[in-house]
């Protein structure tokens, strides 16, 4: 295992740019690398490890001696058309269709989560070895596509892709689960409830206050710091124009939704767990002035 520390004693961490992407995120702006290459903070891609630093928070990966490099390979980009005449909406619905049913059960078995929830998700295979997510803006429109490796789990963004929330294609609810990512979705539609996905934990909003307005809404946070920072500022943003907004962690030990549903949460235990934290309230301050 990597010593963040000892590898910070090396020398600088290298900042990504356009000539050397982020191999985690394959972005090419705010990530950095280890001097020697053996690890990167990722700021989008998270991962068990907590990374802060000066510049914010990211996540440590870990980059194994097989793969390290003092000068870190370029992660390998999807060329499907070029940016400037990308049709995320068709592409989606295409890797949608090329995802067939016994490869979406067996996704679906291994997430613990219906085939039902991730197909209203748009769920699909790119045929080169990840599934698929649409992102969409406030408008609904699809924006851009989530691929996770479905070798390694890596997440990373089709070249070209707008940072969306991942949204299903079923009925809207008077009350709305907000959680971090698109498997985090699908165990919220699982157990019944209308659910946005954010791409990470600080990621759309804008968004979700536009497809939350007038709403009662559930942050549901990652039990960890970056997670509940992520929650907790996304509250605050949506007080003004939201019915009503709570924030709620899944049950220790589980650290997200998807997990606590792969323990045996039910809809009741979920609902009840919700009911039993109060709604935060609009604190206005008012000064005056002699």
């Amino acid at each position: 295992m990597v010593n963040h520390k000892v590898a910070t004693e090396l020398g600088p961490w290298r900042r990504v740019s356009a000539h050397e992407h982020c191999p985690i995120c394959d972005h090419d702006s705010w990530c950095t690398v280890a001097p020697d290459g053996s690890a990167i903070r990722c700021k989008r891609i998270e991962s068990t490890r907590a990374c802060p630093g000066e510049d914010g928070d990211a996540w440590l990966h870990v980059v194994s001696g097989e793969t390290r490099s003092t000068s870190w390979p370029r992660a390998k980009r999807l060329h499907v058309m070029s940016s400037a005449t990308r049709d995320f909406s068709s592409l989606a619905k295409l890797w949608q269709r090329d995802l067939g049913p016994t490869r979406l059960s067996a996704f679906a078995c291994s997430l613990g989560v219906t085939p039902d929830a991730l197909y209203a998700l748009g769920c699909g295979w790119n045929g080169r070895g990840c599934f698929s997510f649409p992102m969409h803006d406030q408008q609904r429109r699809v924006v851009g596509i989530r691929l996770r490796d479905a070798r390694t789990g890596r997440k990373f963004a089709v070249k070209g892709s707008r940072e969306g929330a991942f949204l299903h294609d079923g009925r809207e609810q008077d009350r709305l689960l907000v959680v971090e990512g698109p498997t985090d979705a699908a165990a919220a539609l699982t157990l019944g409830f209308d659910a946005l996905g954010r791409p990470s934990c600080t990621g759309a909003v804008r968004i979700t206050a536009a497809l939350s307005h007038g709403r009662d809404v559930v942050v549901i946070a990652d039990a960890d710091p970056p997670g509940r920072r992520g929650a907790n500022a996304l509250a605050s943003t949506l007080l003004p124009t939201s019915r009503s907004v709570r924030v709620i962690e899944p049950p220790t030990p589980h650290k997200d939704l998807r997990a606590w549903l792969q323990a045996g949460a039910t809809t009741a235990q979920a609902q009840s767990h919700i009911e039993v934290h109060a709604p935060r309230r609009l604190r206005v301050r008012l000064e005056v002035r002699r």
